[in-house]
């Protein structure tokens, strides 16, 4: 799963996998909070592409959480059309986690994006 172009934090070691995936698990909350998101704007921007190469992550976890967290960005509308396009080939990955977590961001962008720009028109 892991892009070798994609750069690591640091070191694989157990605190290090433990804190990305806390890290992640913080953002998916914050993201979740509509008020939370404007607030949030130049952290997310500056950090967005990273948050979405996570989704690319060998350690399940992080790679799961990082899914929600694009998830969430998407439900917000901070993600564009393109952007996690590299996240849907996830739902063939081994991990149950990773898999339930792609499904739900393939829900969101495909049927719930679908049903809100119908309802704008």
């Amino acid at each position: 799963r892991h892009t070798p172009s994609v750069p690591r934090l640091g070191p694989s070691t157990t605190v290090t996998i433990t804190f990305a995936k806390d890290v992640l698990a913080v953002l998916a909350k914050l993201t979740a909070a509509d008020d939370q998101v404007d607030r949030m704007n130049d952290f997310i921007q500056r950090f967005l592409q990273r948050m979405l190469d996570m989704s690319q992550d060998v350690h399940d976890a992080v790679a799961a959480e990082a899914v929600q967290v694009a998830t969430e960005l998407l439900r917000q509308g901070v993600l564009e059309e393109e952007q996690g396009n590299n996240i849907r080939h996830l739902l063939f990955d081994e991990c149950p986690a990773v898999r339930k977590a792609t499904a739900e961001f393939v829900f969101e962008d495909i049927f719930s994006r679908t049903s809100a720009r119908r309802r704008r028109r």
